[in-house]
């Protein structure tokens, strides 16, 4: 009789340990998706901040800069061109990192192709999973606060009569564009 009452009385224990047991797994079970979806909200926000904090392109403007020693802006003839002086302002972003970026402009032809001459500091980089050609490469000192760029290019090669645009990137996203006029 007394094994037998022993008995009852662990079934009970038994059944309520049983009943903790599945609450709490319940509580788990919510706990772990309230987890995972603070880390999907973390995520988002990261992904927002790193976009808010990349560099805004306010102006360019590109100055042809001749043999004379004149210049105009933004149209001009190729005769007697010897460089170009491109000028932008990037836009204060209080959310970018301080830091040194490599920034790579990129001069194409109205025909599409873009302007490469090694000589003068021409080349490539990984843009979005793909080579990328640039023009000119600078470096850049990211302090938070609006800059105001200037950028030569020592002309190599004829410029026929078209539309020239300029791009500007870094390694991970494009700044801007902005165009020029040869006539």
């Amino acid at each position: 009789l007394a094994q037998d009452e022993e008995i009852e009385r662990l079934k009970k224990v038994n059944e309520q340990l049983f009943e903790e047991n599945k609450v709490q797994k319940i509580e788990i079970n919510n706990l772990n998706s309230t987890i995972t979806n603070i880390n999907i909200s973390n995520k988002k926000l990261e992904e927002q901040i790193e976009v808010a904090s990349r560099l805004e392109l306010l102006d360019v403007e590109v100055i042809g800069i001749f043999r004379n020693g004149s210049q105009k802006r933004n149209q001009f003839k190729y005769r007697s061109l010897e460089r170009l002086n491109i000028n932008f302002i990037l836009g204060e972003n209080n959310l970018a990192k301080i830091e040194v970026l490599d920034l790579y402009i990129s001069i194409q032809k109205p025909n599409g192709e873009i302007i490469y001459d090694i000589s003068n500091g021409s080349g490539s980089f990984t843009f979005e999973k793909r080579e990328v050609f640039f023009t000119v490469k600078d470096e850049l000192l990211i302090d938070k606060s609006e800059k105001k760029l200037s950028v030569n290019y020592l002309i190599s090669e004829e410029f026929k009569k078209g539309s020239y645009l300029v791009h500007i990137y870094t390694n991970e996203y494009k700044i801007g564009s902005g165009e020029f006029l040869i006539k």
